[in-house]
């Protein structure tokens, strides 16, 4: 649970990793009972990815979807057998696991049927994928896996239908290519353009291209639609086909959005119409009827809104989301396949960032910038990463895409960082307010705690501590033996600073906390019963208190004993030793710290009884408890003096980390790969047989891991890059 890693690549204490090296996607595995491995509430052995992320921006098309994270790039998921996810892989149908397109910035992205377009921050404008239509607008009309660059303007927005494509530039000029048979292009022509042509007028704001039609608000308010209307969808009392825009009466707009053979727009007074084909509810009438002119839907006000095949999601000024029309696939979100003829309102969400529709299925990025989506999944469109199965309701499981800095595994809960915004979240088991979001409700998937930037986070038993970036240090959770340090022995559900000092790490045992101020001085608080604070008493202190007067690197607390890293490298133990597991070669409890051996010292973990650390020349040892064989010495013998990981096969292996959970052990050997050994009653080790192993075995995937982190009984790999 607890480890330290020194030579200036990690700095990480208590469960807690600190990665220096950006790009590293999380996966957990192991015990999952309190939803400590943030993808499902119910126990598991899993290795799934794991990760929460935040997103701006997204779109939904036929069978795909792309949105838009908050650090600006933009991933795509869904099917891809033509390339509409833009990674260069394409001919794949079923992409469940979202992908990320390339390394560019994005301000804007558009999904359409089978192809998608997107804007860069700095205003170019590229699609990708299907292009027999000449939908990408690069002149040919060949698919493309890749993005390509659409001329050398700046564009405003973009907006991809199925087999054409519509864009603003900077100037207002509104411009369309691709498919042309029914006049969608608006050039009042029915000849299919490769390259993006000038519609009719100028001084445009946006555009909404549909299924074979397309509509447009000018810069005065006014509305204009053209293209296909057999349904009446062009809302100009007809069903005759326009190739030149058509204005929607003299009313003023603020939003359009255009469906299959429908389209719904929002007014200046924020009331919402719909007209065209109603044969599924999409018109919000509360019947199917049909209407060639726009139909006012109920009193509401609204603020977003989005159309799919034949159904519709919008925001109302209250902030509430609804959705009404075709429900076949359960892209309304209420848990039945019954199409609504009048919205209805999805239950838990309020004032989302953004919504995105496909043809039947739906993605929303809720306040906090997590994503969810509910409907028809046949080729990942939502993106649960091995699932395909419809979904009635909405479902979340953002995998493999945030790229995190540290991560702090407790006993049932876990809280991580996000590279780049350097935010905390957390998850899992919740009873001592441990996850720092002010109550004592667990979360099975990771939840923000407060605003602030954090540099590293450590799990205690229940309880936890972190630094932020300005240096102070902060705890919550558990305090029934003071070891927040705030001088009190009441529980907190937010982070409490404690004290005034800046802090270098910080670890959180199981009823007591040490940490290591920007002075290299070492202090500890909380229980001392064993003499874990090392300040040569049994006596507990309620606030933090200085440990002699050496300097140290790093301090790792376990259960009830603590070991730590002194700046000269030496490594010294004290605290409760029934097992051997302070290293001194005894069984006896030490109120102060004891040198172990003469070596050197770059890493050390310590967990409930055992402990384990790496030397200097890059071999591991481990020594006290040995029940599980979570020393890996293949011995089931307790050790009272470090002993070296693996037996004579191993004598000499290098490794480049390691981490002790409760009664099991990994590490990361020379080679990236990570090895597991102990107890893996509940799958701790990853291997899916839930069977114990004398040596380290190896752990699958690819040998690119650069950090491990073991809780109680759950693991945590971070992989480099992605």
């Amino acid at each position: 649970m607890t480890r330290i890693v020194q030579s200036g690549r990690v700095v990480a204490l208590a469960a807690v990793v600190a990665l220096v090296s950006s790009g590293c996607t999380l996966f957990g595995w192991g015990y999952n009972g309190n939803g400590e491995l943030a993808v499902a509430s119910a126990p598991a052995k899993t290795r799934m990815p794991i990760a929460a992320t935040s997103w701006k921006a997204m779109s939904g098309g036929e069978y795909h979807s792309c949105a838009i994270r908050t650090d600006d790039q933009l991933w795509c998921w869904g099917r891809n057998n033509v390339g509409q996810l833009g990674d260069g892989s394409g001919g794949n149908e079923i992409n469940a696991t979202p992908r990320k397109v390339d390394t560019a910035r994005w301000s804007k992205v558009s999904a359409g049927g089978a192809h998608t377009c997107a804007i860069r921050v700095g205003a170019s404008l590229w699609c990708w994928g299907a292009g027999a239509f000449g939908q990408i607008g690069d002149g040919g009309t060949n698919n493309d896996l890749l993005a390509q660059h659409i001329g050398a303007s700046a564009w405003t927005t973009v907006s991809a239908g199925y087999y054409h494509t519509c864009g603003i530039r900077s100037d207002s000029k509104l411009l369309c290519w691709g498919d042309n048979g029914s006049g969608q292009i608006g050039d009042g022509t029915l000849t299919g353009r490769l390259v993006p042509t000038q519609v009719e007028n100028s001084n445009w704001r946006s555009v909404a291209a549909g299924l074979s039609h397309t509509c447009g608000l000018q810069t005065d308010g006014s509305l204009w639609c053209w293209g296909y209307n057999a349904g009446g969808q062009l809302g100009d009392g007809t069903t005759i086909n326009r190739s030149s825009p058509t204005r929607v009466g003299t009313s003023t707009w603020k939003q359009v959005s255009a469906g299959a053979s429908f389209t719904c727009g929002v007014r200046s007074d924020d009331t919402l119409w719909c007209w065209g084909t109603g044969s599924d509810g999409q018109l919000g009438q509360g019947t199917t009827t049909s209407s060639a002119t726009p139909l006012k839907v109920g009193t509401a006000t609204w603020t977003q809104l989005v159309t799919g095949y034949w159904h519709v999601c919008g925001v109302q000024s209250n902030g509430t989301v609804w959705c009404w029309g075709e429900n076949l696939y359960g892209q309304i979100g209420d848990n039945t396949t019954t199409s609504r003829s009048t919205p209805v309102q999805l239950a838990g969400f309020t004032s989302p960032r953004s919504l995105g529709t496909g043809s039947r299925h739906v993605c929303l990025l809720n306040a906090a910038g997590g994503r969810w989506c509910w409907g028809r999944n046949t080729y990942g469109q939502l993106g649960l990463p091995g699932d395909t199965a419809t979904h009635l309701l909405p479902a979340t499981q953002d995998s493999s895409l945030i790229d995190w800095s540290t991560i702090g595994a407790g006993d049932g809960f876990a809280c991580a960082t996000a590279g780049g915004t350097a935010k905390l979240y957390c998850w899992g088991q919740n009873a001592s307010g441990q996850l720092g979001d002010g109550t004592f409700i667990g979360r099975p998937a990771p939840v923000q705690v407060g605003s602030a930037a954090w540099s590293g986070i450590s799990g205690g038993a229940a309880h936890t501590c972190g630094i932020q970036t300005s240096g102070s240090l902060w705890c919550w959770g558990n305090n029934v033996y003071s070891q927040l340090g705030d001088g009190l022995t009441a529980n907190r559900t937010v982070p409490f600073q404690i004290g005034a000092q800046t802090w270098k790490s910080v670890s959180a045992g199981t009823q007591h906390t040490c940490g290591v101020q920007s002075d290299d001085s070492l202090w500890c608080w909380g229980n001392n019963s064993s003499g874990q604070l090392g300040v040569g008493t049994t006596v507990s202190s309620t606030t933090p208190i200085k440990v002699g007067a050496s300097t140290w690197k790093a301090v790792a607390a376990g259960l009830s004993y603590t070991c730590g890293i002194k700046t000269d490298s030496s490594l010294w133990c004290w605290g409760y030793n029934i097992n051997g597991q302070v290293g001194d070669g005894t069984t006896v409890n030490r109120s102060a710290p004891v040198k172990i051996g003469t070596s050197t010292w770059k890493v050390i973990t310590t967990g409930d009884r055992h402990a384990c650390a790496v030397r200097s020349d890059d071999r591991l040892f481990c020594w006290g408890a040995d029940n599980f064989n979570q020393l890996g010495d293949g011995s089931y013998t307790n050790q009272v003096s470090p002993v070296e990981v693996g037996g004579e096969d191993w004598l000499g292996a290098t490794w480049k980390d390691v981490s002790a959970g409760a009664n099991h052990t990994c590490g990361i050997y020379n080679d990236g790969t990570i090895y597991c050994w102990g107890d893996n009653s509940v799958g701790q080790m990853g291997d899916i047989l839930n069977t114990a192993t004398v040596f380290p075995m190896p752990i699958g995937g690819a040998p690119n891991y650069t950090d491990v982190e073991a809780g109680s009984n759950t693991t945590y790999g971070l992989l480099n890059g992605g």
